[in-house]
């Protein structure tokens, strides 16, 4: 299909070349075609796109909420990586586990591993980003989804083997020094809300084995 018509051909014929552009040729087409022979990124890309940044911004925040055990009689807050334990006149210092206050055993097992893991998921979430804007016959987007894919299943191995840890803590020394008793210990929202987001990350690499996502959809197209 001649996108310059045949008049200019005879009085402009350095505009001939235009007909030899493949991209120029796609916008010239009729309406039907030209739909398609382009297409948008697949649905399942997309879902997936979403999905990694959901799960990642939970496990940070998660990561960073003191709220994983609370004692029920003074509400002290123990996370992985911050406190808030009562103060004089029933307010609550909070901070950071670091020099001062340290964690020991299973926590500080918890806290690499669940950190690792959130922070990989993350990365993955930018890869996700990146490949929206790569086309999926090329051979760089498929390197980003098989990367992704294995650095999201690490990341999920990671996340659940921190959760998994997490019960156990209960019955170590350091929780004798934050609560009373142990058993006045309970699980807090900020567990609850890992545990939700580590099952949708589970989702996240068996999304990614069906996104063939693909920017430009070559088809053969009648004359």
């Amino acid at each position: 299909m001649s996108i310059v018509p045949a008049s200019f051909n005879s009085t402009l014929p350095c505009l001939s070349f235009l007909n030899r552009i493949p991209a120029m040729n796609l916008y010239y087409l009729p309406k039907s075609q030209a739909e398609r022979k382009a297409k948008p990124k697949s649905t399942v890309t997309i879902l997936w796109f979403f999905l990694s940044i959901a799960v990642s911004a939970i496990a940070l925040f998660s990561f960073l909420q003191p709220y994983w055990y609370i004692e029920g009689r003074t509400q002290n807050a123990i996370g992985i990586y911050t406190f808030c334990v009562r103060a004089i006149q029933d307010q609550f210092l909070c901070g950071k586990f670091g020099k001062d206050v340290k964690l020991n055993g299973i926590l500080r097992t918890v806290h690499w591993t669940f950190g690792a893991g959130s922070v990989l998921m993350l990365f993955t979430a930018c890869l996700t980003l990146i490949n929206l804007f790569l086309r999926s016959e090329g051979w760089v987007s498929k390197k980003f989804v098989n990367i992704s894919v294995v650095f999201q299943i690490i990341a999920v191995i990671l996340l659940l083997i921190g959760l998994a840890l997490v019960p156990a803590g209960l019955e170590s020394k350091f929780f004798h020094h934050f609560c009373s008793k142990t058993k006045q210990c309970h699980m807090g929202w900020t567990y609850m809300m890992a545990v939700t987001g580590t099952a949708l990350a589970i989702f996240c690499p068996i999304l990614a084995k069906y996104t063939n996502a693909p920017s430009f959809v070559t088809e053969s197209i009648d004359d």
